[in-house]
């Protein structure tokens, strides 16, 4: 297998992997807490919290992308990591509607 920029194929991906998990638990940690201590907003608009805490999702989103985009190995482990959250997400919205 080659090798991009100096790092073997498997280990670029599992750096990647890592670099994306901790992307998302931070950025879900955060939107948590904001949802959390967020005044309750009137139905249909979002309190300003909620808005930073996207902001910030998607910009640390990009940055960690952004980071890598040179070792394709490593950006597919982070797109991996960073759709974690989302499958996570889905699966629990599938979980509380059946239950």
């Amino acid at each position: 297998m080659k090798w991009l920029a100096g790092i073997p194929p498997l280990p670029a991906f599992g750096a990647g992997l890592i670099l994306g998990l901790v992307v998302t638990v931070f950025s879900d940690g955060y939107m948590r807490r904001a949802l959390a201590s967020s005044p309750p907003a009137r139905k249909g608009t979002l309190s300003q919290k909620m808005v930073r805490a996207f902001l910030l999702k998607y910009v640390l989103d990009v940055v960690a992308l952004f980071l890598v985009y040179r070792n394709v190995t490593m950006l597919l482990g982070v797109a991996a990591g960073l759709s974690v959250s989302v499958y996570l997400q889905v699966k629990r919205a599938q979980a509380r509607k059946r239950g």
